[in-house]
């Protein structure tokens, strides 16, 4: 079970850096995620990946950070605002086979600023 949070922790630093190269080497090439943010399910790694690096585009061009809290099985999301309030944005569930993540699933949170729901990488 530790391997798992090791892994888990590497994947809360790609949210808290804005990163994907954290993700490179844990993810299965046949990744999926789903989150209730997006009309349709993603179905690899390199789409995954560059799904993450468009949204942190956009959180780098704002006043917005992620604020992450890793755990044994899920990690946090949480979104701060140029004036310092924070929002929790959900909380992503993992499958993990063979030291890889396989899928991911996110439970949605609301969020009422549309100009926070249009950056959310989630």
């Amino acid at each position: 079970m530790k391997a798992n949070v090791n892994l888990i922790l590497q994947y809360a630093d790609t949210f808290k850096y804005l990163d994907t190269m954290y993700l490179e080497n844990i993810l299965s090439n046949n990744f999926q995620y789903e989150s209730p943010y997006l009309n349709k399910k993603i179905s690899s790694k390199k789409e995954y990946i560059n799904f993450l690096n468009d949204k942190f585009n956009l959180l780098k061009s704002s006043n917005f950070q992620i604020l992450v809290r890793g755990y044994e099985h899920l990690i946090e999301l949480f979104i701060e605002t140029e004036q310092n309030k924070t929002q929790r944005i959900g909380t992503l569930r993992f499958t993990i086979e063979n030291e890889k993540f396989v899928s991911a699933l996110i439970f949605k949170q609301y969020i009422f600023d549309k100009r926070m729901i249009e950056i959310l990488p989630v």
